[in-house]
This record gives structure tokens, C-alpha cells and sequence, in this order.
């Protein structure tokens, strides 16, 4: 019996030296998605409420609402975690503005997991809206509702 026991005896050393790396890594990608997520949710509602502000800003001509967007995709924002390189497009067409992001996300630990130094994650993001002229939804809107009112 004391002669089993101690062959036996390293074998809980020898399985976790094989399972803890493959769960440590685990661990560290599904955190590292978890930032990818993240800063793609914070990103994607960044670029929403900045194409919204711009095409409902009352602006002189689509210049202005450029320079709009290139004012505010300048403020430093704290809240990205790993969002790395940037730029980003502003194009209006056919009254209609879309602002393109494009960011890379990068990690500590790369080499640890077998990535290249330079190995990096691409994010995209892009974000449209029809431009409005106050002045036209208004008296669009007093005209369906002057319309609704007398129909009814």
C-alpha cells in the first residue's frame, strides 16, 4: 500500500503544469475580448452620437458640419481601454453624412500567447445620417399635421 502511494504521489504536479497554462490563456483571451467588446460598443456609440450632432447641428454648409465632426473626434476621450492608432474619414453626399473609424486595439502580454509583437486587432466602425434642414422639417411637420387635423 505505502509502496503505491508513493508512485502516485506527483501526478496532481505533473496535470497541473499541463492544465493551468491552457486555462491562464483562456482566462487572457476571453479579457482581451472582453476589451475588443468593449471598446467597440464605446467606439460605435461615440460615432453615433457625433454623426447625430452633426447632421442635426444648423449649419451653413456641409464644411461646417465637417469641421463639426473633426472638432469633436478631437476632444481626448478617456473611456477606450485599449484603442490604439486611429483615424478616421468624414464624407457628405446627396444629403447624407458618414463618418468612418478605423482604430486598432492592442494588448500587453502579445508575446506571451504566442502573437507577434506587432499583432494587433482591427476595428472598423462607420456611422451615417441623413442631414436635416430645420427649417424644411418644420414646415414638413406643420403640413403632415395640418393634413392629419382637417382629415380627421
Amino acid at each position: 500500500m505505502k509502496r503505491m502511494r508513493n508512485e502516485q504521489e506527483g501526478y496532481f504536479t505533473v496535470e497541473a503544469s499541463l492544465i493551468l497554462p491552457i486555462v491562464f490563456v483562456c482566462i487572457l483571451l476571453v479579457v482581451y475580448l472582453g476589451f475588443f467588446q468593449y471598446d467597440r460598443c464605446a467606439l460605435e456609440q461615440k460615432m453615433n452620437l457625433i454623426t447625430l450632432i452633426s447632421v442635426s447641428a444648423d449649419c451653413k454648409d456641409s464644411e461646417e458640419k465637417v469641421s463639426l465632426v473633426r472638432k469633436y473626434m478631437a476632444e481626448p476621450d478617456d473611456r477606450f481601454l485599449a484603442l490604439g492608432d486611429k483615424s478616421y474619414e468624414v464624407s457628405v453626399k446627396k444629403g447624407k453624412m458618414r463618418v468612418v473609424y478605423q482604430g486598432t486595439i492592442s494588448f500587453p502580454f502579445q508575446s506571451f500567447l504566442g502573437w507577434k509583437k506587432g499583432a494587433i486587432w482591427k476595428i472598423d466602425v462607420s456611422s451615417e445620417g441623413i442631414i436635416l434642414n430645420p427649417v424644411l422639417f418644420v414646415r414638413n411637420y406643420r403640413k403632415i399635421k395640418g393634413g392629419l387635423s382637417n382629415g380627421n
